[in-house]
């Protein structure tokens, strides 16, 4: 019910009120900002460089795509004092002491999609192979996960159900 403009205006100029850390092998924040719209933030950093630009370029093709199944990213500086990182975080900070990074709403609700699974890949991949039948009831969500793997192709994004790259 909030308006993608909105989303935006929040995620690049909102006031950080408080942060946590949401990554494991890579610097992700949840970010709670002023007004009730949070964000992931995802920076630069020694180990990742400018990958944080993949999110944003994926939320504008997305969007150039008419998908819209990519969240609303941003570029946005932050204050180091904002970010209170341990020492040796590798982050990279500008002169100004700021790190810029893709601001991305933080969709406040995710349900399982129940198509990373063994039995569930073994199913709908007989559905998008060529020259088979979708079942009529299932021809939406083969729809969902047949974007999903072409979008993944598209941005050379390795495949997130399975954990290989595009061919």
């Amino acid at each position: 019910g909030v308006s993608e403009a909105r989303i935006l205006e929040a995620i690049r100029s909102a006031r950080v009120l408080g942060r946590q850390n949401v990554g494991s092998t890579s610097v992700n924040l949840h970010l709670r900002l002023e007004g009730g719209i949070d964000a992931a933030w995802k920076p630069r950093t020694t180990s990742h460089g400018e990958s944080y630009r993949a999110e944003i370029a994926a939320y504008r093709l997305n969007r150039l795509l008419g998908l819209n199944r990519v969240p609303p990213a941003i570029s946005r500086p932050i204050p180091r004092s904002a970010l209170r990182l341990a020492p040796g975080s590798p982050v990279i900070f500008d002169r100004d002491n700021t790190a810029r990074g893709a601001a991305i709403y933080w969709v406040p609700v995710l349900r399982p999609s129940r198509i990373d699974g063994v039995e569930d890949q073994e199913r709908w991949g007989r559905w998008l192979r060529q020259g088979r039948t979708v079942p009529p009831d299932q021809s939406q969500r083969a729809e969902e996960i047949s974007t999903l793997l072409v979008f993944d192709f598209l941005t050379g994004n390795r495949d997130p159900i399975d954990g290989r790259a595009p061919r």
